[in-house]
């Protein structure tokens, strides 16, 4: 073969060379084009999540309107009681009306927008798998046609001279070399876009997930502000009621009044009319009227003067008989005019009095139709009321009271029974291993994008402690000042045993609740609708089959904030006793179509796979927990943590888990109390001796324990020495939580008896080995305390 051949066929090689790099930068522009697309969509979610934003501006925009109506209604409402109860009725109506809209449009919103994430989420997820399968088949075409064309070559080469092969093959390699770096380093900057990307889209989703609870949040305002606005409406319709009847009785009781006025109005009249006739006799048998009998009376004692003085001055025959009989008329005369002039006066003051009460009587006559008329328009503004209420009545008959249980029926995910597997089989045999395990997983749960080397630094004795709660008592109290990881502690355990969003719920307990309803929400009898809270939700979740067979932790956030006595008296009743026979009743009467777990149409058995665990700090702010508190939960103290020892990299990765079951939990520490059941022998023995430390503290300190702390210690000691603790450990926890706590601060202890319970403590102890050491530095505490008082 001549050089001119052995040249051509290396540019035929060339060829075929530069066509599997042309197919290569063909893939490439694929890439690309799918890049573009994926950054389209993206575009297209943002797009959407800005009209999302403007949407929930508006609709903010509109509960802000809302509440100004609001306000103008209260107004009215006051103005209702002068009289203007229509115009109230027409804006309370028509604010029913738009908060149902509004109320419809952010469901269609929320729904609309779910719909479209969870598609684009979706076709994305599609359009990437597909397109990292096209890549790899065409990479793999790439390489097979690529590798056949260097063996055809190769072959070729074979008959050329060993110079020219040489040459050519090295010429061959190093285009391959050069070509395949420049596709790995484009592939592996294709594949940090990608990533990027993704987390890009992974923030997008928390944020829309944080924006829908803030939302949930708002709806939970609205609907207690739309209580609060019922209230307030049959308040004012009962203080309605009150006043119309009020006016009514008032009206009664004037009209009863006027009537009797009426009464004696007419006695006064007829007494007037009979006054009136006598004086008319009166003026019959005079002849005259009083006023000319007055004259002519006047005129006779003139002339009576004058003739005494002529009779003074010229006396006649007979004169002093005429003088007797002149002085006897003037006396009857006198007589006489002294009894007009009195019934005149008379008659002058009946006449005053009667034109006053005919007057009066006018004015009343004016109120009582007044009266009547504000009736009538009380009577018609009860009545439109009373039409108002039977048809909200009517409108709440149709929904179901317990809509949001019936909802939680209604999720087709929760009722079907996932697959879960035991955690404690081959890989984890005993309770050791899985606190080990549970202890690395809880250091790593809680870390995030934004927090990636977030540790949680919990000790093992810890977790031990932690475990054996859960075995010991469905309630546990974290205590401790804030930052030492009350709350994360229970949030990193249910995420550590693959518990979902769903698997657990947090509740932040407020300041101002006094009793269940506050925890658990209220029956509205008026509207016939159950206000359930998040935590009745979520304790009804808890026993839909795809969460029955998992453990279920409910935190209660700053739980002694209010009374744990008060607002959780029924869970701390109900949790004393045997597991079937816990329930909690929702309704005084049943109803005809209940969710599925309820009982008998109004209880609600409590399930059996939930823990509930309370964080509580100790300030100023809280309140203490009562001694049957103590003694029905688990209380942990968890201490000021000094800097994590561990960096981000001292955990190795852990494989996912999936969810732990329940069954397989209980089983664990079922086994446990079987395998150490001659240690819970001892400890029985122990606490029932009068001899040693119990005998001691209700001699000296008065204080005692009963059949309660011997359960738990059953329960608690087993699982803490399965998981690698000893008796002693458990133990000292034990009497440190719930006994000793009860010596703090009390004034009737003396320094000697303090320092004789060490002693005695000491010397008992010697039955489990070890040292009681929380125990111990209790006491040493109080003793401390004690000391100092004596000193100063």
């Amino acid at each position: 073969m001549t050089l001119k051949k052995a040249l051509s066929r290396a540019w035929s090689a060339q060829g075929a060379f530069a066509a599997a790099e042309q197919k290569t930068k063909d893939a490439k522009r694929k890439a690309e084009e799918s890049d573009r697309a994926f950054r389209d969509q993206k575009t297209r979610l943002e797009q959407q999540e800005a009209q999302y934003k403007r949407k929930q501006n508006e609709q903010e925009e509109k509960e802000r309107l809302l509440l100004e109506k609001e306000a103008a209604l209260l107004e009215r409402e006051n103005n209702a009681e002068q009289g203007f109860l229509a115009e109230r009725r027409r804006m309370v109506e028509a604010l029913n009306v738009q908060v149902t809209s509004l109320r419809k449009e952010r469901e269609e919103l929320q729904s609309t927008l779910d719909a479209r994430r969870a598609a684009d989420e979706s076709e994305w997820r599609t359009r990437l798998a597909e397109r990292d399968e096209r890549l790899r088949r065409e990479d793999e075409t790439r390489a097979g046609e690529f590798q056949a064309e260097r063996l055809r070559f190769n072959q070729d080469s074979l008959k050329r001279r060993h110079q020219e092969q040489d040459a050519l093959r090295d010429e061959l390699n190093r285009e391959r070399l050069r070509a395949q770096e420049q596709r790995t380093t484009e592939w592996n900057e294709h594949q940090k876009r990608i990533e990027a990307e993704r987390k890009e889209l992974q923030g997008l989703q928390e944020q829309a997930l944080t924006k829908e609870r803030s939302l949930r949040s708002e709806q939970s305002r609205l609907r207690g502000e739309q209580e609060l606005l019922e209230e307030d409406r049959k308040a004012f319709d009962a203080r309605v009621s009150r006043f119309a009847a009020a006016k009514v009785a008032g009206l009664a009781a004037d009209l009863t009044a006027l009537r009797e006025c009426l009464s004696v109005a007419e006695a006064t009249r007829d007494q007037y009319w009979k006054d009136l006739e006598s004086r008319r006799e009166m003026d019959k048998r005079f002849g005259e009227d009083p006023p000319q009998a007055l004259a002519r009376l006047r005129h006779l004692e003139r002339e009576n003067s004058e003739l005494q003085s002529r009779l003074r001055t010229s006396p006649g025959e007979n004169a002093g008989q005429r003088l007797s009989e002149l002085e006897k008329a003037r006396t009857a005369w006198f007589e006489e005019r002294s009894v007009l002039q009195s019934k005149l006066a008379e008659a002058e003051t009946r006449l005053g009095r009667q034109r006053a009460a005919a007057v009066e009587l006018e004015t009343i006559r004016s109120q009582k139709e007044a009266l009547e008329t504000n009736k009538k328009l009380l009577e018609a503004a009860l009545a439109e009321l009373d039409a108002e209420v039977k048809k909200y009545t009517q409108t709440d008959d149709k929904r179901n009271p317990m809509e949001a249980l019936a909802s939680v029926d209604r999720n087709k995910d929760w009722q079907v029974q996932q697959r879960t597997r035991q955690p404690l089989g081959q890989s984890m045999p005993t309770l050791k291993e899985f606190a080990v395990d549970l202890r690395e997983r809880v250091a790593v749960a809680l870390r995030t994008d934004e927090s990636p080397g977030k540790t949680l630094d919990y000790s093992e004795r810890d977790i031990r402690c932690f475990l054996g709660g859960l075995a010991m008592s469905r309630l546990l109290l974290l205590q401790g000042i804030s930052g030492t990881g009350k709350t994360s502690l229970p949030l990193a355990f249910a995420q550590a045993i693959g518990a979902d969003a769903h698997g657990y719920e947090v509740v932040e307990v407020q300041a101002g609740w006094r009793d269940r309803q506050d925890l658990i929400g209220y029956f509205n009898a008026f509207h016939r609708h159950y206000y359930a809270t998040n935590f009745l939700q979520a304790l009804y979740r808890a026993g839909t089959p795809a969460f029955r067979d998992r453990p279920f932790l409910i935190i209660l956030d700053e739980i002694n904030l209010s009374r744990v006595e008060q607002f959780f008296a029924d869970f701390l009743s109900a949790l004393e006793l045997p597991e079937g026979k816990r329930r909690l009743t929702l309704l005084n009467d049943p109803l005809t179509d209940p969710p599925t777990l309820m009982t008998e149409g109004r209880h609600l058995p409590l399930p059996p796979n939930v823990w509930f665990v309370g964080t509580a700090n100790h300030d100023e702010t809280t309140t203490e927990f009562a001694d049957k508190t103590y003694d029905r939960a688990h209380i942990m103290e968890l201490p000021r943590r000094e800097p994590n020892k561990h960096d981000s990299r001292s955990f190795k990765p852990l494989l996912k888990r999936e969810p732990l079951s329940y069954a397989g939990l209980i089983q664990a520490f079922d086994d446990a109390r079987q395998k150490h059941a001659d240690v819970v022998e001892q400890v029985r023995g122990w606490l029932q001796s009068r001899e040693g430390v119990a005998g001691f503290l209700d001699k000296r300190f008065r204080l005692g324990w009963g059949n309660r702390l011997e359960r738990d210690a059953e329960r608690f000691v087993p699982v803490v020495m399965a998981a690698g603790g000893t008796v002693s450990e458990a133990m000292d926890h034990l009497l440190h939580t719930k006994v000793l706590r009860k010596l703090k601060d009390r004034h009737d202890v003396r320094p000697k008896a303090l320092e004789d319970l060490k002693g005695e403590l000491e010397k008992s102890w010697k039955t489990f080995g070890g040292t009681p050491e929380r125990s111990i530095k209790l006491i040493e505490r109080e003793l401390s305390a004690k000391r100092d008082e004596e000193a100063s």
